[in-house]
């Protein structure tokens, strides 16, 4: 039978030089220059594959990064997620995708990504005060994305979701003029989706002549219907995001009523043309993955300083449709 597996004792041989020096010239290591490239260029011609997971089990660590999100169904998670690959392959790490089934980043959730043998976790999870009060101390950097905290042991990167809501209050209250506004929502006690009507309602203090009610994205449909049915639907809506934006204006298409000013919040519309129009609440997702990378390859090389809160602009954008 012949073998089709390069091994590095084959380009050795043919190298006439021992195991030990080819993987310090592949690793970069402390090798002759003229030594190096000649091994490299045997490699090449052999058509050797450095063997990751046999260099994870030298070294401890895969150079993998496990990036943890709640909700599949939500575009913005891969499309950040796109960016978050682009700007770890760089530094030679791949990405560990895991949709939990849950709000919150506990012990069982953070052991999990360890059993994979990753090197760094990017979390869209907050952290559970019991895990908060557990992680202290642990060696495997993990960075909390897209969500607020004020914990000692994660660095930080989130968008500026408070301004977010001013804007969209602004934009359907001051701009739009609408009186009668629905605040779709989901889980309020994930900070960004707080912050966010704080936000909001920060504009409507001295706006006393406007409706405002907060209704949650599961409910939305049947809110809606019974607000139809009172005959006093919302002529404005602020939705978490741009996903629920279009399932309300898809409610309102579906019943052939005129729909009214339908904001959303993430702008994927930048990345993905929609079958709709839609003004959206939206920031720079490159700068985002590109500085949560920066912040999380630090550590990973052994950077312990004192942790780090970014917190990326945002904007108005209006929409494009397919």
């Amino acid at each position: 039978m012949t073998k089709n597996h390069v091994t590095m004792k084959d380009v050795a041989k043919k190298a006439r030089v021992t195991t030990q020096t080819v993987s310090r010239a592949l690793s970069g290591g402390s090798v002759h220059p003229e030594t190096q490239r000649r091994i490299l260029k045997i490699a090449e011609q052999l058509g050797y594959v450095k063997n990751s997971s046999a260099s994870a089990l030298r070294s401890g660590r895969a150079k993998v990064v496990a990036v943890l999100y709640d909700d599949p169904r939500n575009l913005f998670f891969p499309l950040i997620t796109d960016f978050l690959q682009e700007n770890l392959q760089r530094e030679g790490y791949i990405i560990l995708t895991m949709a939990v089934r849950k709000p919150r980043m506990d012990m069982e959730t953070y052991n999990l990504s360890l059993s994979q043998n990753v090197s760094g976790i990017i979390s869209y999870l907050e952290p559970t005060e019991e895990f908060d009060g557990a992680i202290s101390g642990k060696n495997i950097p993990m960075l909390l994305l897209g969500r607020h905290t004020e914990s000692v042991n994660f660095d930080s990167v989130e968008f500026d979701d408070f301004s977010g809501g001013v804007l969209a209050a602004e934009r359907l209250i001051d701009h739009d003029g609408c009186k009668n506004v629905l605040y779709v929502t989901e889980n309020l006690a994930i900070s960004c989706l707080k912050r966010r009507l704080d936000g909001f309602e920060s504009v409507l203090e001295n706006k006393s002549d406007v409706r405002f009610g907060i209704c949650e994205a599961c409910d939305v449909i049947e809110k809606l219907d019974k607000l139809n049915l009172e005959n006093s639907l919302p002529d404005g809506v602020f939705c978490f995001n741009d996903m629920t934006a279009m399932k309300v204006l898809n409610w309102y298409d579906s019943r052939k009523i005129p729909a009214p000013k339908v904001m959303g919040f993430d702008n994927i519309s930048q990345e993905v043309l929609l079958p709709c129009q839609l003004t959206s609440v939206g920031s720079d997702k490159c700068e985002l993955a590109k500085t949560a990378v920066g912040i999380l390859i630090d550590r990973m090389r052994g950077n312990d300083g004192e942790r780090i809160r970014k917190t990326i602009p945002v904007f108005l954008a209006e929409g494009t449709t397919a």
